[in-house]
């Protein structure tokens, strides 16, 4: 959505846009881009004369025309598309309409489509965590540490995905550990948590006490919540997302939902993409005071899975003190790797295989991820010394301890 059309382009996107067989989603999330990001002359003539001529429906001609808003939701959308910054308050209200059925999907998503576009900014995205945060439900645990693993919940589609695996070889060296997503989202529609867990024939839609009950028994020690146990509303617009394509703030804010938190000391492994979200996670999450600790990392497919084969950069945050650097193998003691290629071919039948296998003490990429992370994670949060950790990390694994708490 961020490059130029040309004119064959945009009669392509006229022909799209004036099918009404097409998804009035999908046809307002590209109706609102054009108008939203900067135009060409071409792109410009093209908003005129869509202006002039109205060709399109009743519903995509509201987002051509700032001055015929008949619902205060469609005025603030206007104001996004114009590039307008929104107030605190003003974000929660828009954010709360998002929630309520009498709007129209369109709008919702002209709305997440504007925001993403224009940049929301910090104020916005607190804003937004805030409203979530009080619509979404929470449950505490009695353990001294919890660690939340927030990985974006479209999964990863060139990498094996390994964080229920690291999330269960946690609990085995006495770190509780959640992780949480959805069935699937776009855009990625990826390999996640959920997808695993469910090849695996493990639970993935436990209410939030048989979480709980999870994470306090040291059997088990980790748990995978699912976001239709703690946010169902938020859940419910799983499906405007996917006729959105595009990545909306939601994917930025859900994974930070803390659906778990504990008596002791929490703390959470967060990822980017883009630069310019790093500042922007530091600012909203580092401020927010739900966590103890944050450690956010541009790892693999803007997760917190770090490579093996380069440097990883992130930002620490606990209490008054941010540290900036890069991680590498070599930070915790390891070799670093010759030069991992993408896997686009990957399924999740292989990274169950890898994964369990890994946890069974075989030296596979899997182990050797696993391993680095929780050296990096035990080593930030000072959970063990460097010496302790590889100790206690090698030995659940190589004895199988790992594997016995995968259940």
């Amino acid at each position: 959505m961020g490059k130029s059309l040309d004119e064959d382009a945009l009669q392509s996107c006229t022909a799209l846009l004036s099918n009404n067989a097409l998804n009035i989603v999908t046809r307002a999330t590209l109706l609102t881009a054009i108008l939203t990001l900067e135009p060409t002359q071409a792109e410009r003539d093209w908003i005129t004369m869509a202006r002039d001529s109205r060709p399109f429906c009743r519903e995509l001609n509201s987002l051509l025309f700032p001055s015929e808003s008949e619902f205060p939701f469609l005025s603030t959308i206007h104001r996004v598309i114009a590039g307008e910054d929104l107030s605190y308050q003003s974000m929660q209200t828009a954010v709360a309409f998002l929630f309520e059925p009498h709007v129209p999907a369109y709008m919702k998503a002209a709305f997440l489509e504007a925001e993403r576009l224009k940049r929301e900014t910090a104020i916005e995205n607190k804003a937004c965590l805030d409203f979530f945060l009080k619509k979404a439900s929470h449950v505490v645990v009695n353990t001294p540490v919890l660690i939340d693993i927030s990985n974006g919940y479209d999964g990863f589609n060139r990498t094996p995905y390994l964080a229920p695996f690291i999330a269960c070889s946690l609990a085995a060296m006495g770190f509780p550990t959640v992780i949480h997503g959805i069935d699937e989202v776009g855009p990625k529609k990826g390999v996640n948590s959920y997808k695993l867990l469910k090849q695996a024939g493990l639970t993935v839609d436990a209410g939030l006490e048989a979480v709980k009950m999870r994470l306090e028994d040291p059997s088990y020690g980790w748990a995978y919540c699912d976001q239709s146990q703690s946010f169902p509303g938020l859940h419910a617009l799983k499906t405007l997302r996917i006729a959105m394509v595009k990545r909306p703030l939601i994917a930025t804010i859900e994974k930070w939902l803390q659906p778990v938190k504990s008596t002791g000391k929490t703390f959470l492994v967060t990822g980017y993409t883009h630069p310019p979200y790093k500042h922007m996670t530091q600012a909203v999450i580092g401020r927010s005071g739900i966590y103890d600790g944050v450690l956010i990392v541009r790892g693999a497919e803007g997760s917190t899975q770090l490579s093996l084969d380069r440097r990883t950069p992130f930002v620490s945050l606990r209490e008054s003190a941010v540290s900036e650097g890069y991680f590498s193998a070599q930070t915790v003691g390891l070799e670093q790797e010759d030069r991992l290629l993408p896997q686009p071919g990957i399924t999740t039948d292989s990274i169950l295989e890898m994964g369990l296998d890994a946890l069974r003490g075989k030296k596979n990429l899997a182990y050797r991820t696993i391993m680095y992370q929780c050296l990096v994670l035990c080593r930030e949060w000072a959970l063990l010394d460097q010496k302790e950790a590889q100790r206690r990390i090698r030995s659940v694994l190589d004895s199988g301890k790992a594997l016995a708490h995968w259940h």
